[in-house]
């Protein structure tokens, strides 16, 4: 039902949001609202909510433990929530705590997505990965495929990690390239 994105800035968490949103709009007929915890980025609030105009979907800012109780108090209205993170890299205990007060434990109808860049080098991906352990993800998905022209770190990240693949970004096409 719930699907949270976590991510380091700059890897593509926003626009896969958006195409995974669109395909399930387009060939389930599902119907999923977009909500935004980044209210940090300049532009990233507008971003979505333009996305979620372009969809004809629901969007909401969620800004507190208060704004969450609202929007699930609408969740049987749609199919799926997509929920796009702050994209926390540096601080990234301090941003974790923050974004767990709000959210609350982790339910049983909620999926935590990392998403990563295939352009990143593999040790970046790795303590990235390791990193990321603090939000109990479960699974990757890889951005950015149309950026690399040689995969043996990709492929060798995703025999040595204990996360399952999720799904891959090829380009910029919406909702295509996903």
């Amino acid at each position: 039902k719930v699907h949270v994105f976590w991510d380091p800035p700059g890897v593509g968490k926003t626009t896969t949001i958006v195409k995974m949103a669109a395909q399930i709009m387009r060939s389930q007929g599902k119907k999923i609202a977009l909500v935004t915890m980044d209210t940090l980025k300049v532009g990233a609030t507008e971003q979505l909510k333009i996305y979620a105009q372009i969809l004809n979907a629901p969007f909401a800012i969620l800004k507190n433990a208060q704004d969450w109780k609202d929007i699930m108090s609408y969740a049987d209205s749609v199919d799926y929530i997509f929920v796009d993170s702050p994209g926390p890299a540096i601080q990234l205990r301090k941003e974790a705590e923050y974004c767990q007060r709000i959210l609350g434990p982790k339910a049983n109808n909620q999926r935590y997505h990392l998403v990563l860049s295939a352009a990143y080098p593999r040790e970046k991906m790795f303590d990235l990965i390791n990193r990321s352990e603090v939000f109990s993800c479960d699974d990757l998905i890889v951005t950015h495929l149309d950026e690399r022209q040689h995969f043996g770190a990709i492929y060798s990240l995703m025999l040595e990690l204990a996360l399952p693949l999720h799904s891959f970004g090829l380009g910029i096409r919406m909702p295509d390239d996903f």
